[in-house]
């Protein structure tokens, strides 16, 4: 028998027959709906570095007054401390998984999370819906699209010339309130990994360390009046071990858009349409590293 199926709105339901049979042996047949668990949508975050030492003020160490005039109202955020776990030879991070536990100061609750990133799906620097949706039907054949850890939590981090799809799981640790950026010490925290890591999460964590922690600090404006974007401001070890590096991010993330609609594009044709305004700007100015770099991996790898 062919499968029947009905959408309402963004919803897919499936035709179920439901067979009961009566003392006398009479079949009776109803017809049931059962919802059908549809991809998700990711998504998108784009994400430039930047140059230090041309977007921060040389005293200070915040954005100077060229930088902040690209934007409206730009102005700090918050802080966030973040440390990652793996094994020594980052062996979760080579399966493409992270885990992270996190405060941000403008959050109550410290957090962990569960990452399955799927890296490097486009085959051009600029993102195509093709890209998306191969990489979409790789995780949906895993499974990661339909745990409900993992629902609401798809992504796709839109890099200079490289794209990561992500799937997050958050878990709330304990309130500590706002203002605070502490997290838990390392035994505290792989405690709360293992009692807590998702089913489809099956790597072995057996010598799993911290690797951090390192502290971030956010700023905010609105590019255009259209879309707040983000400076990170972070300070790690550099590659060598002996000093520190300062890294730069600007990003924006499509779901803080607030402006007007634009008809007849898709989420990802105003992702493109607004990635390469904002790079056109930081090109003009000077302040783009032409280059890819996730926070992430340099955190794991320096630590």
């Amino acid at each position: 028998m062919k499968d029947i199926f009905i959408e309402k709105g963004e919803r897919k339901f499936k035709l179920v027959p439901n067979i009961a049979v009566d003392t006398s042996g009479l079949e009776t047949i109803t017809v049931g709906l059962e919802e059908v668990a549809q991809a998700m949508t990711p998504g998108y975050e784009v994400k430039f570095l930047v140059k230090p030492d041309l977007v921060l003020d040389s005293s200070t160490k915040q954005p100077n007054a060229d930088f902040l005039a690209l934007f409206t109202d730009m102005a700090l955020k918050g802080t966030t401390k973040m440390s990652y776990y793996d094994t020594p030879d980052l062996t979760l991070n080579e399966a493409g998984w992270t885990i992270r536990i996190r405060k941000k100061s403008n959050k109550k609750a410290q957090q962990c999370t569960f990452k399955k990133r799927y890296s490097k799906i486009n085959k051009k620097s600029t993102l195509t819906q093709g890209d998306v949706n191969k990489s979409v039907k790789r995780a949906t054949r895993e499974g990661l699209d339909t745990l409900s850890p993992f629902l609401g939590g798809c992504e796709i981090d839109y890099g200079f010339s490289k794209c990561t799809l992500s799937y997050s799981a958050d878990y709330n640790i304990a309130e500590t309130g706002k203002g605070q950026t502490d997290i838990p010490d390392s035994t505290t925290s792989i405690q709360f990994i293992t009692n807590n890591k998702p089913t489809i999460f099956t790597e072995d964590i057996t010598n799993i360390r911290e690797h951090g922690a390192v502290e971030l600090t956010m700023y905010a404006g609105t590019f255009k009046g259209t879309v707040e974007v983000e400076l990170d401001v972070m300070t790690i070890k550099d590659e060598l071990g002996t000093g520190t590096e300062t890294i730069c991010e600007v990003s924006f993330k499509l779901e803080d858009y607030t402006g007007a609609r634009y008809e007849k594009q898709t989420d990802l044709m105003l992702a493109n349409k607004l990635r390469e305004e904002l790079r056109a700007v930081l090109v003009e100015k000077g302040y783009l590293l032409e280059k890819d770099g996730l926070k992430t991996t340099m955190v794991l790898q320096r630590y």
